[in-house]
């Protein structure tokens, strides 16, 4: 029989269920924070430290990135061997990622 989620009791948590409350707040805000900004958020992992949420790009994440506000940490290629680049910025406790086609140049990645 499952017991009523309203009632009130007094629970102790250990330090890994601290840990996740706290990332699990720092998700809520950054969240709320990407919502004000317009960003969509198309997925949220938590490993590590810090959770991450995954946005789709857009004018405002370009911005990020010409104002150098998110730094590219990863170039790959996807399916059609396009180079896809992969940038992040901390946002509210959480880092926040976005992704987007990279358009050949004459110049070699290194």
């Amino acid at each position: 029989m499952m017991k009523n989620c309203n009632q009130k009791h007094q629970v102790t948590l250990n330090l890994a269920n601290i840990s996740l409350l706290a990332q699990l707040n720092a998700a809520h805000k950054a969240v709320m924070a990407c919502a004000r900004y317009g960003l969509t958020v198309i997925e949220l992992r938590f490993s590590g430290s810090m959770p991450t949420l995954e946005v789709q790009h857009n004018p405002l994440t370009q911005k990020w990135l010409d104002n150098h506000k998110a730094i590219i940490y990863m170039h790959s290629n996807n399916a059609n061997n396009q180079v896809i680049s992969t940038a992040q910025r901390r946002l509210c406790g959480c880092w926040v990622v976005f992704s987007f086609p990279r358009y050949q140049s004459t110049q070699s990645i290194h």
